[in-house]
């Protein structure tokens, strides 16, 4: 869900570039989760516990750059 606002930043608000680049964005970093996790011989981990460590930080620092600017 973090995906399109951190391409928003980047891209800006045109939604003929960041709807696409969102989709792709999103699937590729889901792809490279899961390949990763199942790379890992020792143990697999899952996809969502994965995506939801790396887009925990991203949200808090997404609400205090808002807070920062609101």
């Amino acid at each position: 869900l973090l995906v399109p606002h951190i391409l928003r930043l980047f891209i800006g608000h045109n939604n003929r570039y960041l709807l696409p680049l969102s989709a792709l964005s999103g699937a590729s970093l889901l792809m490279l989760v899961a390949l990763s996790s199942e790379l890992t011989r020792a143990i697999t981990l899952p996809v969502s516990m994965v995506t939801a460590t790396l887009g925990g930080p991203l949200l808090i620092w997404a609400l205090a750059k808002g807070q920062l600017k609101g």
